[in-house]
């Protein structure tokens, strides 16, 4: 735990100016919808949330994130995130998926999967287009002269 004593509010934003990278620990609010998220689905079943954190770290490797730049990655961490919250819904809607639930109630879970659907497709849609978008840098050598051309020519 970190302390600051009297003034800590200007010290701890000294030290984040200083220590860009604990922003992440302490305020990345993507990695706390994920966790709130996987809360809501396993509660406290410790192998499906082991799962889980595997299974996520899986899907940004498999989409390129190491690789990926800045906006990518941002892109990444939602299509996995709506991802999950599409998975979760799916196991709501076919929970209520049977003849003893209203129809009403049944409707409604209808109505929330495929919006959730259509958030998930969405990022994946986006991550795709900025990617097809990004152009290859490009380095030309001309006598003793070297120029590197970012987006082509």
């Amino acid at each position: 735990m970190l302390s600051f004593g009297g003034g800590w509010p200007s010290v701890f934003r000294r030290y984040l100016d200083e220590h860009r990278e604990v922003w992440r620990v302490l305020g990345d609010l993507s990695e706390f919808a994920y966790t709130r998220l996987v809360d809501a689905s396993v509660g406290d079943q410790i192998a499906i949330r082991e799962s889980l954190k595997t299974g996520r770290l899986a899907m940004r490797q498999d989409l390129g994130y190491e690789e990926a730049s800045a906006l990518e990655r941002l892109l990444i961490d939602q299509v996995v995130l709506c991802w999950l919250r599409m998975s979760h819904v799916e196991l709501q809607h076919t929970a209520m998926s049977n003849r003893d639930t209203p129809l009403s109630l049944r409707e409604y879970w209808e109505r929330r999967l495929s919006a959730t659907q259509r958030r998930y497709l969405r990022a994946c849609e986006t991550l795709a287009r900025v990617r097809r978008l990004r152009l290859p840098s490009l380095q030309i050598n001309v006598g003793d002269s070297q120029v590197n051309v970012a987006g082509g020519l």
